[in-house]
């Protein structure tokens, strides 16, 4: 693992001084006015642009929650064998704003993303940022975790995405080719591309940073979202909500996509000036029987640092993470379908999926969904056990399918 750099010590060292993360008193939260937030449906198509973006994906995770023990993009997303990192690049060479593709690995992640992209990609230009390891703190001593084991370090975030940009001299490289902003965005959020008129937008306004957000669903109670605390823009996650805030949390209508847009100059002069502010989220765990946290930065709370930060409206075509197999499901079926490398999202709210083993492991998904069930008039869709859709099969209403044998229903319940 890489030593300590003097940012991460600093971040180390206000973990030491506060007992827990700090919740934002309700005498100090009110929404953003709306006149405060742009919606994405108001801005201007452009017909050309010079503007030169970078696609920059956050690529650290894992895809144990879908069976798979390597780098989330690279679990299959369709029958064909194409994968989340191949549809990135597929975007990233199709839209012509687009000049650099930056994918930011951790050490769960790295070295499988670069064999992929030598065996796949040899042509294609790429910047490979390594991201800095955050190690776990002890609770009780709160000191970090010397087991000498992975069990070490935290899963990997994304709230040192500026600083190991900056540090790894990668954005000095885009700054030099002529890159005004990096859009960043997660690697399992196949609707996060490079989009024009959110360029156009904020080249036109010389706006320094953005984010997007999306209206909720019941799909998305704890997402975070952006509020104004003492006259200054703040994120407000789930882990800053003390308990008795926790129904003017839910309530907010609109949460955060993790979609955010940059400056390369704004990131270089915050960072070297020391003027860039991240709130620190500290995560409590049991880790081994230990209680530890995880000392967590979202990218977005860096909007507190900008005064001019836009807040952007944007449609729920523009966020798609796919987190589990039944996420999955709702892709590759007839909710869904691709413009080129768009995504399109046919349904105003997509219906609810719950796939129990063995559908809930990417493998077995492919091997039991040989036929995609059609789930343009499902409400939601239930399966538990080993059920085959080897024929065609459309979902109405709410939609309950069990069964314990290899093949075959042994029960089946249809609610219009």
């Amino acid at each position: 693992m890489m030593p300590w750099p003097k940012w991460f010590s600093e971040w180390y060292d206000q973990s030491r001084r506060r007992a827990q993360s700090v919740p934002i008193s309700n005498s100090d939260i009110t929404p953003v006015a709306m006149s405060d937030i742009t919606d994405y449906e108001d801005l201007p198509s452009p017909s050309s642009s010079s503007l030169c973006v970078a696609t920059v994906k956050l690529n650290g995770g894992l895809g144990t929650t879908m069976g798979c023990t390597g780098p989330k993009s690279l679990i299959r997303m369709n029958g064909h064998g194409q994968t989340f990192l191949d549809a990135i690049i597929d975007a990233h060479t199709k839209t012509p704003l687009s000049k650099a593709l930056v994918l930011l690995n951790s050490f769960h992640t790295n070295d499988a993303t670069v064999q992929y992209m030598n065996r796949h990609y040899p042509d294609t230009p790429w910047y490979n940022v390594y991201q800095h390891a955050f190690k776990r703190v002890d609770a009780d001593t709160l000191t970090p975790l010397n087991t000498g084991t992975l069990s070490d370090y935290s899963p990997p975030g994304h709230g040192s995405v500026f600083y190991d940009l900056y540090y790894s001299g990668t954005l000095k490289k885009l700054k030099d080719s002529g890159i005004s902003y990096v859009f960043i965005s997660n690697s399992d959020n196949v609707a996060a591309t490079v989009d024009a008129r959110i360029a156009h937008y904020l080249a036109q306004s010389a706006c320094p940073f953005a984010i997007e957000l999306t209206s909720k669903t019941p799909r998305d109670v704890k997402g975070g979202t952006i509020i104004m605390n003492q006259n200054r823009k703040q994120l407000w996650e789930i882990g800053q909500v003390s308990p008795h805030q926790r129904d003017l949390f839910m309530k907010q209508p609109l949460f955060n996509t993790n979609n955010i847009w940059v400056s390369v100059d704004y990131i270089n002069d915050a960072i070297a000036s020391n003027t860039l502010a991240m709130d620190l989220i500290k995560n409590a765990k049991i880790v081994s029987g230990r209680s530890v946290y995880q000392l967590e930065y979202a990218m977005g709370s860096a909007i507190q640092s900008v005064e001019s930060a836009a807040i952007i409206h944007v449609p729920r075509s523009r966020f798609f993470p796919v987190k589990t197999t039944g996420d999955l499901l709702l892709l590759l079926s007839d909710v869904c379908h691709w413009r080129g490398h768009e995504l399109v999202v046919e349904a105003t709210e997509l219906p609810s999926i719950a796939l129990d083993a063995p559908l809930n492991q990417v493998d077995a998904f492919f091997e039991y969904m040989a036929c995609i069930p059609s789930l343009k008039h499902a409400v939601s869709l239930q399966v538990s056990g080993p059920v085959h859709f080897d024929v065609p099969y459309t979902c109405v209403g709410n939609t309950v399918l069990r069964t314990d044998r290899p093949k075959g229903i042994s029960e089946f319940t249809h609610d219009v």
